[in-house]
């Protein structure tokens, strides 16, 4: 796993730590409203379930790093990177937990900020992502980072009733 060290006025990205398993991160993926758009909704999460995610990025090239406020280093949220690197394309993801600061534009920073570093430091052709077609803040933080439209899967996710997934990419 590479080291990452990224930041803004606003934020800190860096690699998630052992440490930052704590109450308040395994709530957040206990909470089901928050992963409502999610297949981790199905999930019961505890330390041990965390430290084995955790530990899964040790042995491979994918990333899961930290989303900090720089004003008080706390930790707000997650972003993870997989790479497919015979086809030089990485799926990304993230998980704004803190409520305190949704709806502020810090997952769009993120979003920016993980995008602009992967371009730089990866030869990829493409970056891709996707969400649920009701998912409309994340929808708009993909056309907010210049991601283009790149598909569906029709009736792919249930809340309810069958969703389509979308996809968008950003391509070099």
């Amino acid at each position: 796993m590479s080291l990452v060290y990224i930041q803004n006025d606003d934020l800190l990205i860096r690699n998630f730590k052992l440490s930052d398993i704590n109450r308040q991160y395994i709530n957040w993926l206990n909470n089901k409203k928050l992963l409502r758009y999610s297949n981790n909704k199905f999930v019961s999460f505890n330390k041990k379930k965390c430290i084995i995610f955790f530990k899964s990025f040790k042995s491979s090239k994918n990333l899961f790093l930290a989303i900090l406020s720089k004003k008080n280093l706390e930790l707000i949220g997650t972003l993870t990177c997989y790479f497919s690197n015979n086809n030089k394309i990485c799926d990304i993801g993230i998980l704004l937990g803190h409520k305190n600061y949704k709806s502020k534009s810090y997952g769009t920073q993120a979003w920016i900020m993980i995008l602009n570093f992967l371009k730089k430091n990866y030869k990829l052709k493409k970056i891709s992502a996707g969400t649920v077609v009701k998912n409309i803040k994340m929808i708009k933080i993909f056309k907010k980072s210049g991601m283009i439209y790149d598909g569906f899967r029709k009736k792919n996710f249930y809340e309810k009733k069958p969703l389509d997934l979308v996809f968008y990419a950003k391509y070099f």
